[in-house]
This record gives structure tokens, C-alpha cells and sequence, in this order.
């Protein structure tokens, strides 16, 4: 893979049983997370460490979703449907099986959950043209048809001309909107690639929508895929670009988090194919808000394949997430079996909320003071570290740490 093999900006997973305001008397609903799917449709290719998802895995982790939660208020997904493809090929993946990648990805989700919303961002991988490129009208109309064959209308305007949206399930929760961004438009990659205006529309849409669901009375739920802030491994290897997004856009983004932090009850991203957050502090370094950077079903960073079950109350605030993981060195004597992850309390994390993970933060982020044996178990979803390649294994780790704090300009 390019540059995405060098996304393992990594963190916490203590949100496996994530207890977040305490309020499960109050549950409203309940939801599936899933992320970094990047199906390979090659009937050859193996399920491995190392590898992207193959048929078996796709078709054995959608069947799971629905053994887990059988009826999902919703689905989200963030991001990166098609697999890297073939280094000796280029990375080189034709336009006819991106379109089928597609859509045998939304004919199995369509298979077990009928009429269940989907709602979708786009990755770095998903699209027409090359890692990074910016989708073509003809990837954003056929990505909205596929997903839109099962009756369900999601993809409301802009996103089919630019790849971003707004999303209310008016029939069931009209008080909630999803808001859908396009981060493949922020990323440090497309720097010099002329995408600068179109990055700048997309942020100036994202604080209308915000202000117009605050005007409103709604709350909000931010799904992306690329997450702002530093990457660890370009941080670890003391590369020269060490940011996930180009030009400013992740202090414009934090800004515009902590002005509607009143409304924005949780917020995902993905990209990492590990257990992350983002912590966004006010001008005064108070924390109000954060971000959840879940894990992918792909292994191919060795991680293991996983998924997220949220519940969530009345408020739209996340009570409670458990993640569900395929231990792939067991696979072969136990087979597709998804079993809920570990516990918070053995992650080293005290509380998951905005102020309990940045005391995380601050607790971890010296020489002195070095990442939990448990934490590592949660960022990997239970997989052994690998050397070299997700990097818990530096010590300068702890470095990176701090870095997951955003801050307002005064």
C-alpha cells in the first residue's frame, strides 16, 4: 500500500466496553461501527496478517454483525471499502472491479440488514482514479446507487458532486443529524494536488451545517475517515510531514469543534486500522469534546478484524461500546468467532470521556511515565505487535501521546 501503510497513529482502545456518561437506565438506541473493510474480490487471495479482507472474511464479519445486533438503528461505516492493492501490480485496481468491490460490499450488508440505514463516508482508497485522488461524478453516483438499491435514501446533496453530506432518520430520531465529511480533501498527501478550494468549500459547508443543527435544537454525530492531528509513524521515523491533514485545516477543524461542542454528541474516524481518539481542549485547555478512532475489519497492519456495537441514550450520548474481535491466531482451531473485547479497566484508561482521556494523556506522555501493557492489547484488538510495523514496541512512543490533544486559538 502507499502512504496509508504508514497511518498507524495510534492510541487507545479503551473503548472496548466504552462506558462514557453512566446513563444505561436511559438507552435509546443501539448501533453497528464498522470501518477499513478494503475487500480484495481475488478468491484466492488468503486471510492473513498482513493481508486485506478476502470474501470469507467479509461475507463471516457482516453474518457476526448480525448474530451480535440483529436489528441496528443504524450503520455507520468510515471509510476505505476497496482493498490496496498489489505492489507488483503498481497498486494498480481497474475501474470495472472498484465498481464490483462496491458492489458485493453492499449486496452482503443488504443481504443481512434490509432497509437498515447506512450511513457511509468515503476513505483515501475509494475512488476511481489513484490513493488520495478525489472521486470523479461517476464514483460518488455509483457509490449512492449501490448503496441506495435497497430502498433506503441516504446520500443526500452535495454528495454525489462533492462527497460529503447531512443525514437525519426524520422517521425515528429528527432530533439527531449525522454530519458526513470528506477527509480525503484535508489529507497532507493532496497538499500540492490543487485541492486547496475545494477543502476550504467543504469546511465552510461544515460550519453552516453545524450552526443550522444547532439552530435547530439538534444534536450531531460527525463521521469521517481521515482523522486530524499528527501521524505516529511519520512521528516515530522523524519525517519531515508529520500531520494527517494539510495546511491549517486540522486547527480550523478544532475550532469548529469546540464552537459546537454543546451539540456534537460523538464523533469517528478511522484510516489507522487501530484504536485512537483525539482530544479537543477550548483556548483555556479545557477538554470538551473528543473523537473515536475505531479499528478496521482488514488486518493488514496485523491487527486483528473488529467492530464496534454503541448504545446510546436519549441524548444521543454514547453510554456504552463494546468491540467485537476475530482473534486470527486462534482462527484456524476455533474458526469465525467475534468475541466482545477487553475491559476498560484493564487499558490503564480511568474514564472515557473528554477530561478521563486527557488525563490518560497527561499521565503517559513522559519517559517516565510508560504506555500500559493493557493499552496495547486494546490499540492492536488483541494482536501481537509487530516490530517496525505498528510501533508499539518504541520507546518514544509516549511521544505521540500528547500530540492527540487539539486546542482552540485563542
Amino acid at each position: 500500500m502507499k502512504a496509508v501503510y504508514k497511518y498507524f497513529s495510534p492510541l487507545i482502545a479503551a473503548f472496548f466496553f466504552l462506558l462514557l456518561w453512566q446513563d444505561k437506565g436511559h438507552a435509546q438506541g443501539k448501533c453497528l461501527i464498522v470501518s477499513d473493510i478494503h475487500y480484495n474480490p481475488d478468491s484466492t487471495y488468503k486471510l492473513q496478517p498482513g493481508n486485506d479482507s478476502n470474501h470469507e472474511l467479509l461475507e463471516q464479519s457482516i453474518k457476526a454483525m448480525q448474530h451480535t445486533l440483529p436489528n441496528p438503528d443504524f450503520i455507520m461505516i468510515a471509510g476505505d471499502f476497496i482493498w490496496h492493492g498489489d505492489r507488483n501490480n503498481g497498486y494498480k485496481i481497474s475501474k470495472e472491479t472498484k465498481t464490483a468491490i462496491i458492489k458485493t460490499i453492499t449486496d452482503v450488508f443488504q443481504k443481512h440488514f434490509p432497509h437498515v440505514p447506512v450511513i457511509a463516508t468515503l476513505g483515501n482508497n475509494d475512488t476511481y482514479q489513484e490513493d488520495y485522488d478525489i472521486q470523479d461524478g461517476d464514483f460518488l453516483n455509483m457509490f449512492a446507487d449501490q448503496w441506495e438499491k435497497g430502498g433506503v435514501k441516504v446520500f443526500n446533496a452535495p454528495f454525489r458532486e462533492k462527497g460529503y453530506y447531512a443525514y437525519t432518520i426524520k422517521d425515528k430520531y429528527p432530533d439527531m443529524e449525522f454530519v458526513v465529511l470528506n477527509t480525503t480533501l484535508l489529507s497532507v498527501v493532496n497538499n500540492n494536488k490543487g485541492y486547496n478550494a475545494k477543502a476550504d468549500s467543504m469546511l465552510k459547508w461544515l460550519n453552516n451545517t453545524l450552526l443550522d443543527a444547532k439552530n435547530k435544537g439538534q444534536k450531531i454525530w460527525i463521521v469521517s475517515h481521515i482523522p486530524p492531528g499528527k501521524n505516529v509513524y511519520s512521528m516515530l521515523n522523524k519525517s519531515a510531514t508529520t500531520d494527517m491533514w494539510g495546511s491549517n485545516y486540522s486547527q480550523t477543524y478544532t475550532n469548529l469543534i469546540v464552537k459546537y461542542a454543546p451539540q456534537i454528541r460523538f464523533s469517528i474516524a478511522s484510516h489507522t486500522h487501530f484504536n485512537d481518539f483525539r482530544v479537543f481542549c477550548d483556548a483555556g485547555g479545557k477538554p470538551v469534546s473528543y473523537m473515536r478512532v475505531v479499528p478496521s475489519i482488514s488486518p493488514n497492519h496485523y491487527n486483528n478484524p473488529s467492530f464496534e456495537v454503541a448504545d446510546f441514550d436519549k441524548d444521543y450520548r454514547v453510554t456504552n461500546e463494546t468491540t467485537y474481535y476475530l482473534d486470527l491466531k486462534t482462527l484456524s482451531t476455533t474458526g469465525f468467532v467475534f468475541k466482545p473485547a477487553f475491559g476498560i479497566g484493564t487499558s490503564g484508561l480511568s474514564a472515557v470521556s473528554p477530561a478521563g482521556i486527557l488525563s490518560f494523556i497527561n499521565g503517559h506522555s513522559t519517559p517516565q511515565s510508560p504506555v500500559p501493557t493493557g493499552y496495547i492489547q486494546f490499540y492492536n484488538v488483541g494482536a501481537q505487535p509487530v516490530e517496525n510495523d505498528t510501533n508499539c514496541y518504541s520507546k518514544t512512543f509516549y511521544e505521540y501521546l500528547s500530540t492527540s490533544v487539539l486546542r482552540k486559538v485563542k
